[in-house]
Order: C-alpha cells, then structure tokens, then sequence
C-alpha cells in the first residue's frame, strides 16, 4: 500500500513539470510560425515594377526608393546618375531589381540594412 501512494505522489509531482513543458514547446513553435508569417509579408512587399526606357538612373533609382523604402548612397563621382537606361522589371525582388540594374548600369551595390550603397564596378581581369 505505501508503494502505491508514493507511485501516486511521483506521478502528480511529474505532470507540472510536463504541462511546463508543453506550454514552452506550444509558445517556442508560435513563435517560430510568427517568424514565418511575418518573413513571407516582408518578401512580399517588396515587389518592384519598373518600365523605363532611355532613361535616366538617377529617376530608376528614386523610383525604387519608393517602392521598396530603401535608400541609396553613393559618390556621383563614380556613379553616372544621368547615364541613360533601359530597363523593365514586373514585380520582382530588390535583389533581382539591383542585379539586373547593376548589369545594365555598371555598378555593384551592398545592402546594409535599408540602405543600399553603390560602388563603381571593378574591371574585369
């Protein structure tokens, strides 16, 4: 009989220490779904539509300041801004928007934070 109540005693201190458990485990995995959404609506909102033709960068580049919230900084000694461009983009990242921008205008950039910061492209060896 006394073997019993001690069982009984082990198995009621043990079910807090679950019960803890699974409300941790539950708040970690909403965290993480949380994490998700919020990723996933950050990509989205990133969409840019560019269609320009003969156009100057200076303009492309205000236009995707605008719609992507990020700015831009760079020495307009190494970056022609009135160098006429060509160029159309329909929702595509800022990533892809900057690469394809870079290839058509010459310059490399790197992104650091919500700034964006061109360099003139280095010559190929």
């Amino acid at each position: 009989m006394k073997k019993t109540i001690s069982n009984v005693v082990f198995t009621t201190e043990k079910q807090p220490q679950l019960t803890i458990l699974k409300i941790k485990l539950s708040l970690f995995l909403t965290f993480l779904f949380i994490c998700q959404l919020s990723a996933g609506s950050i990509a989205s909102q990133n969409e840019i539509v560019l269609n320009y033709t003969n156009t100057k960068l200076k303009t492309i580049l205000n236009d995707v300041k605008t719609q992507s919230g990020y700015n831009f900084f760079y020495n307009v000694n190494e970056i022609n801004d009135s160098k006429k461009v060509t160029i159309a983009i329909n929702k595509e990242t800022l990533e892809k928007v900057l690469r394809k921008l870079s290839k058509v205008a010459g310059f490399e950039y790197a992104i650091n934070k919500k700034q964006i910061v061109l360099t003139k492209s280095k010559p190929e060896e």
